[in-house]
Formats: C-alpha cells, structure tokens, sequence
C-alpha cells in the first residue's frame, strides 16, 4: 500500500474511533496490520480503541507491543503508564511516566498524567510538587490546571482553585472532556466557597459542553420492556438453568447514591472483593440478540435464551469474576447499569446476592449533575429536567424487581449508612453471607484503588455533609423538582 494510501486510512480509522465507530476502526487497523505485521501506528490506533471500550488489558497490550518495536519512544512509555494508571497499577505507571519524562523532560503528556496518578493515590504534595515549575511559570496545560485546582481544594485554597480552572476555561482550543471536567472542578470550588449561583453555573457550563441527545419516550419504551419481558414467571422459569454459585454481589442504584461506599465496606472483608464497575453483565444485554441469535433486540431477545444460553452466559461471568479475584468467596460488581439488568442478573444467577443503595432523590439527582459523570451511559446526566425524569423510571423498575426477582434485595439508605454506620455495616456483611469482620468498619483505610467519581470520599472516614447538600442549590434546580414531584 502506497504512503499515502495507507496515512489517509488510518486518518480515516482515527476518525471513526472519534465517532465511535469502533468495530469500523478495529477493521482498518487489522487490515493494515495483515500488510505489515510492525506498523505502530495501527497498533497504537488498536489500543486507543480498546481504551475508548474500557478494556486496559488489550490497550495495555498493544501499546506494549509499540514499545517493543520502538523501546525509547517516550509517547509509547507515556501510553503504557497511562492504561497502567488507569488499571489501578499505580507504581508501575509512574515508572513507565518516569522513563518518558528522563527520556524527554518536557513530555506535557507524562507530567500531567504522572501529577494525576499521585492526585488519585492521594498524594497532594507529589502531585504539585510534579506541577510546581509549570504553574509557577503559567506553562501548565488545561489538564494540568484541572490537577491543580483539585490540589488547591483539598488544601482548602478554594478561591485560586477556582480561579485556574476559570482561566483556564476561558480558553477556546479546549476540547469538550477537558472543559466538562475543569467546570465541574470550577464547580466544586465555587460551592466550597458558597457561591452557589457561580457553582451552579460553573457545573451547568460543564454539562453543555458533553451533553447528548435523551429520548424520553425512548428510555420509558426500554422500562416496558424490561418490565414486560422479565415476568415474575419468566425469571422463575429461566432462573431454574442458573448457575448456583454465591460468588457474584451486585450492588444497584443510580449513581452518586451510595454504590461506591457501600462496595468499599464490603471490599473491606478477607474474604470479597470490589470489582468496580463491571460491564459484563450490560455488554451480554447489548450483545444478546447477535449471541443467541434472536429475531429481536435487547430487551426482547432474553425471551429467546434457552438453557445452554443461561449455563453458558453465567459461566462466561464467574470466570470473568474470578480472574479478578481468585480467593474471593463474593466478587462484588458496583456497575452504574446493574439497576437495569437485574432481571438477567436473576436469571444467570439465583443465589447471587443483591444489594439496592438509595439517598434522597434530590441529593442524588445534585450530585450526579455536579459530579463530573460523562454522559454515556447516562443521557440524562446533563439536564436537570432530565435527570428527575430518569430518577422516576429507575424507582418504577426497581419497585418492579422487587416483586419480579425470586431473590431477596438488601435495601441500603446511604442517610441511615451515614446514622448509623456500625448497625448498617453488620447488616450489609451478614446479607453477604459472610462472618463479621472489624476491618469493614475502616473501609476508608484500606489502601484499596477507586476509579469513580467517589475516590476520593472513598479514602475519608464517613461523614454527614452531602446529606442535604441540594438545599444550596435550591433556588436553581426548579426543573428537577419539579420532574421530581
């Protein structure tokens, strides 16, 4: 293939991965790849693609295929140390950003990343000690005065928190991620500060910036039918070909209502494991009707499943679950989603145990708003109006499994969690089936990594002051209260 031939073809792949067209993407990659087995732009095209579906064990391995074909190539040290931060390997990332930065002390990239993977450890001082000779000469990038503005608020400087991250928001060459994360951190810092009007803007602002299409009408026809497709009589019929392992707990909620900390409690135990956000169960949904071969689409195609389906489906999780955690007697999955996919859940697995996390709504509805989520897969994220709508389908469905599910649902209110912590973590471990263990009470001392919104309450002994917290927004989220009722 001429040069250029083959440049405008990967110019053409890296614009489908950035309209998510990643099978499309994947194709032309092995396609070149069939020409020329060393081509490391395919290759590194193949890892962005396995980043963009969140699976870092495959973008690891091609970005470490890049650096063997060229082992002094910075970009490649700064691509591996990325997906090994963001696989929660931590120390073996900052070695790989450590060895670009020796290679190339002026790799913007691997200072900001490796700024970024001392911030998420939880080490402020590392984080803008790597920061300090950028910020001081106002050279650091947008990624890098996010970074910042996070250490500046876990310092308490809440007013020049706010005031990098406007400056830098008052930028136009930002792309939409970056000025999504930057105004829910101008966001939080103007909260700190009680300016919520500026808040509220701030985060309004970082919401437009990513927001995508909700079809109301849509997401109510997806309720139906999951409500009309997993009967009471259906699950109970299909759950007979379940596999009867206690291995998997999953933990259901909206987000931003408690999932996080009540997985880090149960993580907590020798004996479990929190997974994070497992995507197994919502990727057999979506890919359902292709690997059963059914007539009809998700959530349809379920009523297609016959028993090898079942037994076959179930066994692809447990060994997804225990190549996670090999010991574990509960692997615990906290997936966004799991609200939706209960009624499979149920069906794969009718000795699995579950666990509902809710708060008040209006809290949960503030928080998801302001927290920095991305909007897929959540359309609703971005609007207010939106969000209230949401939060009524979720309650409808899960009013609906509760009646539906042959399996017994743990209901946990995050302002009881909060009241009484000691009852509600006894209760949470006993529902798992597991003995009483003192190390769940110091979730917060764990060492454990969190890559969600909540990592960094996750590190920080419980505390009483998101409880309410919608009531300094009040005046502006007239339009979720109102869908609210």
């Amino acid at each position: 293939m001429a040069f250029l031939q083959q440049h405008l073809t990967i110019e053409h792949a890296t614009r489908l991965l950035r309209a998510g067209e990643l099978d499309d993407a994947e194709s032309i990659c092995r396609h070149l790849l069939k020409r020329d087995t060393r081509d490391v732009n395919a290759i590194q095209l193949r890892g962005a693609i396995a980043l963009k579906k969140r699976d870092y064990a495959d973008a690891l391995k091609h970005y470490q295929r890049c650096l063997a074909i060229r082992p002094a190539e910075p970009h490649f040290l700064f691509l591996v140390g990325k997906v090994l931060a963001l696989d929660g390997r931590y120390a073996e990332a900052l070695k790989k950003l450590d060895k670009a930065l020796a290679l190339q002390p002026q790799n913007m990239h691997a200072a900001e990343y490796k700024a970024l993977v001392h911030q998420w450890e939880g080490d402020y001082d590392a984080a803008a000690a790597v920061l300090a000779p950028y910020v001081s000469a106002g050279r650091e990038t947008a990624g890098m005065g996010e970074v910042q503005a996070r250490v500046d608020i876990h310092a308490g400087r809440y007013r020049e928190a706010a005031g990098i991250a406007e400056r830098h928001l008052a930028g136009k060459e930002l792309d939409p991620e970056t000025r999504h994360l930057l105004g829910h951190v101008a966001g939080s810092a103007w909260e700190k500060l009680g300016e919520y009007a500026k808040s509220f803007e701030a985060h309004t602002r970082a919401n437009q910036a990513v927001a995508i299409p909700f079809d109301r009408g849509e997401y109510t026809n997806l309720i139906d039918g999951l409500i009309d497709v997993f009967s009471k009589k259906f699950i109970a019929e299909k759950s007979r070909h379940g596999n009867r392992s206690e291995l998997p707990v999953f933990i259901a909620g909206m987000p931003r209502s408690g999932t996080t900390l009540v997985e880090q409690i149960i993580d907590a135990h020798p004996n479990a494991h929190g997974a994070g956000e497992l995507r197994e169960i919502e990727e057999t949904a979506a890919k359902l009707q292709r690997v059963i071969d059914s007539s009809e689409p998700w959530p349809r195609s379920a009523l297609d499943l016959d028993p090898q389906d079942v037994t076959r489906l179930a066994g692809q999780y447990l060994d997804a679950a225990r190549r996670i955690a090999r010991n574990a007697k509960r692997v615990v999955n906290k997936s966004l989603e799991n609200y939706r996919t209960l009624g499979l859940v149920a069906v794969l697995f009718p000795r699995a145990t579950i666990i509902h996390c809710h708060r008040d709504p209006r809290d949960t509805c503030i928080s998801c708003y302001t927290s920095g989520i991305l909007p897929r897969p959540h359309p609703y994220i971005c609007d207010l109006g939106d969000l209230g709508f949401a939060y009524g389908q979720y309650e409808r469905l899960m009013a609906h499994w509760k009646q539906a599910l042959p399996i017994k649902i743990l209901d946990v209110r995050y302002e009881t969690l909060v009241d009484d912590l000691d009852g509600e973590t006894r209760r949470i471990i006993d529902f798992c089936g597991l003995p009483w263990d003192d190390r769940c009470l110091q979730f917060h001392a764990s060492g454990r990594t969190v890559r969600t919104a909540s990592y960094e309450q996750v590190r920080q002994p419980i505390y009483r002051s998101s409880i309410g917290r919608y009531k300094g927004f009040e005046q502006h989220i007239a339009p979720l209260l109102e869908a609210l009722g």
